[in-house]
């Protein structure tokens, strides 16, 4: 099949996904699912574009359409029987095991937790469901590290499907504020019981507004990557690609901070530091915070305010719950208080107390505040006196109580076998390498407050990213 047929059949299966929503059909969309993992078997590379397309709304179309829940697993699974067959073919099945040291560490992580929980009775159903969450995006880096060959055109496409997702994202999402929750949300998540606060919060597509704002912030990045590669062109195309490209910027820049998400502006504040420090020039750097700075003035504040007055709310009521106080009460004395006793320090507390009881291995999966013990609860809740619907919030206090002493030492030669890696591609110099260091920084440092690598939005494109140029890279070498 010619790839301008692969092109035509991504098109087709995005707008079956769009079929089955506005039906709000469950046959339509399992009828999307299989045709996504047939492409994802023929083409994995254009299979991989649906879920660029797909994983940031997923939520929202599996809340209309049921039967695309598991679109995801089967692309996945299709695109790696795919590399298999290819390899296997090829008379090259060895290269199927030629791992990094910091991915045995990593599969290594998740046998532990998996084995130990598996000891503990934890439900299997349960500790399957955690290594789901662990191994599910990794299988993409796995799955684009072999690839045969990654093209400049390749890298160009993922990027403008990104640009364009993330565009469909912002108009949601400015409709939600807007209507305040009315227009463009599934009629169950208008039945939320949320805070005032929250109800300030632009929830998306992903259905969390930390999600939304770490999606749209990868997505910025991307952006300015693709802006990178029209500067200098003077074609009237160029030109008004450009400033089409900017204003995409600033729509996105203003819906990140309707997020109002405290720690996903920290975790950028990091990416943009680690960029600052190892990119050169700087003066880019510069002029990428200028979309940041238009997008609060002309987009957040503005929708802000309209969406103030045009809501059903007292206006004394929004002001005391408005969205921007997130930011400045971080640590407010009553914060903190209501922290240590049933937030995340509670938790942190709590944690210390569970691991000092299984130090060397930990409690396995499916134990402390991850996503299986968030959906199937957790045999150690009642003797530690714990909430049934806790989550941990924090990736590192996680993996201390799940696997215990040894699981740390695993993740840590995860994370810095990663990072020398990274380091390595950019001694080669490829610029996007400073991007992924400053995201595994960036993801490091929001590890200390919310579960970042069970994230299926943030991991998909971090190690979409992490394979992409690492196979680019690898095939640059002479």
């Amino acid at each position: 099949m010619p790839q301008p047929a692969y092109a035509r059949a991504l098109i087709v299966v995005l707008l079956l996904l769009a079929a089955a929503s506005v039906l709000a059909s469950s046959a339509a969309g399992v009828v999307a699912v299989i045709s996504a993992g047939v492409l994802a078997f023929l083409q994995p590379k254009t299979g991989l574009m649906v879920l660029a397309c797909y994983v940031p709304a997923r939520e929202w179309l599996v809340a209309y359409s049921p039967g695309l829940k598991a679109l995801t697993d089967v692309v996945v699974a299709a695109a790696l029987v795919r590399v298999i067959f290819d390899k296997w073919r090829a008379g090259r099945p060895r290269e199927l095991f030629n791992l990094n040291a910091f991915e045995w560490a990593y599969l290594g992580f998740i046998g532990l937790g998996a084995v130990v929980a598996f000891v503990s009775s934890v439900p299997l159903s349960a500790i399957l469901f955690e290594i789901r969450a662990f191994l599910l995006m990794y299988l993409v880096f796995y799955i684009v590290r072999r690839f045969e060959r990654i093209t400049e055109g390749d890298l160009r496409l993922f990027l403008w499907v990104c640009f364009w997702t993330a565009m469909v994202v912002c108009a949601q999402g400015l409709m939600e504020k807007l209507s305040h929750r009315t227009l463009g949300v599934p009629e169950a998540w208008k039945n939320w019981n949320l805070s005032a606060t929250n109800r300030n919060r632009i929830y998306g597509m992903p259905g969390n507004p930390n999600v939304l704002a770490y999606y749209l912030g990868l997505c910025y990045l991307f952006t300015i990557s693709l802006l990178a590669q029209y500067a200098g062109l003077r074609s009237r195309v160029a030109v008004w690609t450009r400033r089409g490209l900017f204003l995409g910027l600033i729509g996105m820049a203003g819906v990140f901070v309707l997020t109002f998400s405290r720690g996903s502006v920290i975790s950028f504040f990091v990416v943009f530091i680690t960029c600052w420090l190892w990119y050169r020039p700087q003066r880019a750097l510069l002029s990428a915070l200028l979309p940041l700075f238009l997008g609060i003035v002309l987009v957040a504040y503005p929708v802000h305010l309209a969406a103030s007055h045009m809501g059903e709310y007292e206006i004394t009521k929004m002001k005391q719950a408005q969205g921007p106080q997130r930011f400045t009460s971080a640590f407010d004395r009553n914060q903190v208080a209501q922290s240590m006793d049933s937030g995340r320090l509670f938790i942190i507390k709590k944690g210390m107390e569970v691991f000092r009881d299984h130090p060397l291995v930990g409690a396995g999966f499916g134990t402390f505040g991850d996503s299986a013990a968030h959906a199937y609860g957790s045999p150690l809740y009642p003797r530690y006196h714990l909430p049934a619907s806790m989550y941990a919030d924090n990736q590192y206090i996680q993996i201390l109580v799940e696997t215990g002493a040894a699981g740390v030492l695993l993740f840590a030669v995860y994370l810095l076998g990663f990072m020398v890696k990274i380091l390595e591609i950019k001694k080669s110099g490829a610029r996007s390498a400073v991007m992924l260091l400053g995201l595994l920084f960036g993801a490091s440092f929001a590890g200390l407050y919310y579960n970042i690598w069970e994230d299926k939005v943030f991991t998909f494109f971090f190690f979409l990213a992490a394979g992409a140029i690492r196979r680019a890279r690898e095939e640059a070498k002479p």
